[in-house]
């Protein structure tokens, strides 16, 4: 004796095609992801490829603790200059934090990412007391001769309006922050940056050399 199948042909049937369909679009998005993050990332401030590795260099931190490039190099940062004796300085820490904090939602950012103010030597002193402003910040400072190579490596020029310098792990230069970007807009590029760091420190693919067909030989 059979028993009758229950189920509706047109049942199975409908299962069957929205099955596929959910396939088809699953297996769309995974493609679409891919290609989105294998190209660059899109920021408003600058992004540098191939991206720019400080020099050494050795530089004194508040406490009197000498840091290194190696020491720089163990988190994310975000670097500044300016003379914490002066507006300059006071106003980077200050757009430092302000970045920092608009990061708050992002645990795994957030504690990753370090703020580091250089300034002069004589300046640094003062860093004890704006360090209780972050647990993030770090100042340092440093002669002329010490942070010279530091300001020619990531091209960084006279005057008070700095921009702000987004360092990878391995004190790697992967992108500037110009000044007249908005706070909102400088914590959006660093969320953004943060999960690309191994696109951002792979090397470049060379373009495919453009080699002329070759002529068919006469007979």
């Amino acid at each position: 004796m059979f028993l009758r199948n229950r189920h509706n042909p047109w049942l199975r049937l409908g299962m069957a095609v929205l099955a596929g369909l959910l396939f088809l679009v699953g297996y769309q998005w995974g493609n679409y992801y891919q290609r989105a993050n294998d190209g660059p990332p899109t920021i408003q401030g600058v992004l540098l490829r191939p991206p720019v590795r400080l020099p050494e260099l050795t530089l004194t931190d508040a406490l009197g603790q000498a840091v290194d490039r190696d020491a720089l190099g163990e988190h994310w940062t975000l670097l500044a200059f300016g003379d914490l004796a002066g507006a300059s300085g006071q106003l980077a820490i200050q757009h430092l934090i302000d970045v920092y904090n608009r990061l708050g939602d992002r645990d795994e950012l957030h504690q990753a990412l370090r703020l580091v103010l250089v300034t002069n030597a004589e300046a640094s002193r003062l860093g004890r007391d704006f360090m209780a402003l972050s647990p993030a910040l770090q100042v340092l400072g440093g002669t002329d001769a010490q942070i010279g190579p530091l300001r020619d490596a990531l091209g960084a020029g006279p005057g008070d309006r700095q921009p702000i310098y987004v360092l990878a792990p391995g004190a790697w230069l992967v992108a500037l922050l110009p000044d007249d970007e908005s706070r909102a807009a400088m914590a959006e590029d660093v969320a953004t940056l943060y999960p690309r760091a191994h696109w951002l420190l792979s090397e470049p693919e060379a373009p495919a050399p453009n080699i002329p067909p070759t002529p068919p030989e006469s007979h």
